[in-house]
């Protein structure tokens, strides 16, 4: 695990990110890093908002990333578009 974490600090790509990242938490990733408020990804995902804190708590341990809006700078700074489609290709789900 340590070493997962460490290749997605060293290549802060969207590659690694498919790699360590759960469907669920690709698509938290996705809608937070569009701007999306915590309670507007409630209302599309369906999922209540302690699960959206726990994926944003997740997604910022597995990607290494810290503080309140380091989600959205990371999805900008590292190409600012996953797809579901191109996670669902790299994955076998």
């Amino acid at each position: 695990m340590k070493e997962h974490k460490e290749n997605a600090q060293e290549e802060n790509s969207y590659e690694e990110a498919l790699k360590i990242l759960t469907p669920r938490e690709v698509e938290v990733l996705e809608l937070v890093g569009q701007g999306y408020t915590s309670k507007e990804v409630t209302e599309i995902l369906s999922i209540s908002i302690n699960t959206v804190n726990t994926h944003r708590k997740n997604i910022k341990h597995k990607l290494n990333i810290r503080g309140r809006r380091s989600i959205v700078k990371w999805y900008w700074v590292n190409g600012g578009e996953i797809s579901i489609s191109t996670f669902s290709n790299t994955h076998y789900w």
